[in-house]
């Protein structure tokens, strides 16, 4: 069923007019290094935690709430994990409930040479905001509450459905509670659809919905050549090392084009979007001397 929204226009002019206080407040959020690493300060990130907090609150977010949740290490180490902030608003009888995602952590700064500008000083230039979480991902937690904004001031009490926030605090450190932290509050963030504001337009000026990810799998790989450690300047000619095999057991994962050759995945269809060699070697950095790997389109790939 197709139903036409007719409030499009009033819709549009809630945005732009709030765009600039929405800015605004991005550019307080920016200005938190919340980073979730054990190696900086971890008082940021509950100081970010609950500047997030109050933004759901002045929402319209009932029951908003500061969580953690408890993990077990690799080492059997019990451990507690970052400040999630959680908050819904009930939906109407009839109308589902819909769950928006983002996470306010952020990378470390690096190498404080390399920025031109303060990493947790939001600095416009041109169109672009830039700054630790002006786009990952603390843009993300104003694109849902300016969105919920707007509709709540155009269509008022017509705005029915319900929504629930969840705003991860330790995404860019690896989510280690990210598994507990959905067991533990399952029935909290219960919902008939999930928006996650953690992913990229098809570039700038084209919005995009992003629906499935390539994903990431990771494990432990032992490789064992010997019973016993050995000197190499005695036996390291015939015999090769755990490194090198390795190496070589790696390289057989791609063909030589560099197209994967592992039997059995399963490969989506051919996509509609065109994306330009020259585009990729732009948007990638990818220098001109480096062939791209695999076949077919670059989307494709």
């Amino acid at each position: 069923m197709t139903t036409e929204f007719t409030h499009h226009s009033a819709l549009s002019d809630a945005v732009t007019k709030n765009f600039e206080a929405t800015l605004q407040t991005l550019t307080e959020l920016v200005a938190i290094p919340s980073i979730a690493w054990e190696s900086h300060d971890l008082t940021q990130v509950d100081r970010s935690a609950e500047a997030v907090a109050a933004l759901a609150t002045k929402a319209g977010f009932d029951n908003v709430r500061i969580e953690r949740a408890t993990y077990t290490t690799a080492d059997g180490t019990e451990k507690q994990g970052m400040p999630a902030v959680i908050a819904s608003r009930p939906a109407a009888e009839g109308y589902p409930t819909i769950l928006l995602y983002a996470h306010h952590d952020v990378q470390p700064a690096g190498n404080l040479d390399l920025w031109d500008t303060d990493p947790f000083v939001a600095t416009r230039k041109g169109d672009r905001l830039y700054g630790r979480g002006a786009a990952d991902d603390k843009a993300g937690i104003l694109v849902h509450l300016a969105a919920l904004a707007a509709l709540n001031e155009t269509l008022g009490e017509d705005f029915k459905l319900g929504v629930k926030l969840f705003i991860e605090g330790e995404e860019e450190a690896g989510s280690p509670s990210f598994v507990s932290f959905l067991n533990t509050y399952r029935e909290e963030l219960s919902a008939d659809y999930i928006v996650v504001a953690d992913s990229a337009n098809w570039r700038a000026g084209v919005p995009a919905l992003t629906t499935s990810l390539r994903g990431v799998a990771s494990g432990d790989i032992e490789v064992r050549v010997g019973s016993h450690a050995i000197h190499s300047g005695m036996f390291g000619g015939p015999m090769l090392d755990a490194h090198t095999l390795m190496a070589q057991l790696l390289a057989t994962l791609h063909d030589a084009t560099g197209a994967v050759a592992v039997e059995g995945l399963h490969r989506a269809p051919e996509p509609e979007l065109e994306y330009a060699e020259a585009d990729f070697r732009n948007d990638s950095g990818i220098l001109d001397t480096v062939p791209l790997a695999g076949t077919g389109s670059v989307a494709s790939r």
